[in-house]
């Protein structure tokens, strides 16, 4: 490996810190440090080593020079994000987020993870705006997903709205079980309980470790009165140890009906 190659030996830096190996990752780093200063890919990977050395603020001060470098640079972002949403400084990437979307409003990239963050916290008027904008856009995103994102915002709002998103995501991908599980929920809700019920079982079909979609399961049964298939169900959803958004509501639908 040609020690002038500065490629490699970033590829090197980082195999060092995935094997903890962070001394040298620092040594190897420091060496390289002088002749890359404007290189996004070398703060990236000192953001790398100052995570791995559990200095997150330090981290964060080199993502957001990478990012100074190069505004494309989606990897940097990405870390941002990841930050952000595991309780890190949320205030900082979205600072940045929204500057680069602002400054460069063809950045798809940067639009969805900033859509997505605004989903995740619930901010449902900052996420719709930008997914409605992606939507818009000529470039390739993931259509049919933005379109069930906010068919699920519609949910609690406007279940006709709702119902045209997801309606408009099934015509563009009529398999893919989040798609399912929400055009299910919506005709669920609508009242449509054995066609949103063949949805709910079809997501199933293609993601049976979903604890949500066999919320879902339960609730159409309940409204169907198969209270001894929503029981089976439901108590299968909340068995499941990971956290999923209506856990409590099926905990409680359950004790309703036991």
């Amino acid at each position: 490996m040609a020690p002038k190659n500065t490629r490699l030996n970033l590829v090197k830096a980082r195999l060092l810190i995935e094997t903890d190996e962070l001394t040298a990752a620092k040594n190897l780093l420091n060496s390289l440090r002088a002749e890359n200063e404007d290189n996004a890919n070398f703060w990236l990977t000192q953001a790398l080593y100052a995570n791995a050395s559990d200095n997150r603020p330090q981290a964060t001060k080199d993502l957001i020079k990478a990012l100074g470098i190069d505004p494309y640079f989606h990897q940097a972002l990405v870390m941002l994000y990841e930050f952000a949403i595991r309780g890190g400084d949320k205030e900082v990437f979205v600072t940045q987020a929204e500057a680069i979307v602002k400054t460069y409003p063809k950045n798809i990239l940067a639009k969805n993870i900033l859509a997505q963050f605004y989903y995740i916290e619930q901010d449902f008027t900052r996420a719709r705006a930008l997914y409605k904008s992606l939507l818009k856009q000529e470039e390739s995103i993931n259509r049919p997903m933005v379109l069930n994102t906010l068919a699920i915002m519609a949910l609690d709002e406007d279940i006709e709205v709702a119902h045209k998103y997801i309606t408009q995501a099934f015509e563009l991908n009529s398999t893919h079980p989040e798609i399912l599980d929400t055009l299910g929920w919506v005709l669920v809700q609508k009242g449509q309980l054995e066609d949103g019920l063949g949805h709910l079982r079809k997501a199933f079909a293609r993601d049976s470790n979903n604890p949500e979609i066999r919320y879902h399961i339960g609730f159409a049964l309940v409204k169907l009165n198969r209270n001894k298939e929503a029981i089976e169900e439901l108590q299968k959803a909340v068995s499941v140890q990971r956290p999923f958004y209506n856990r409590n509501k099926a905990q409680t639908l359950l004790d309703s009906i036991q």
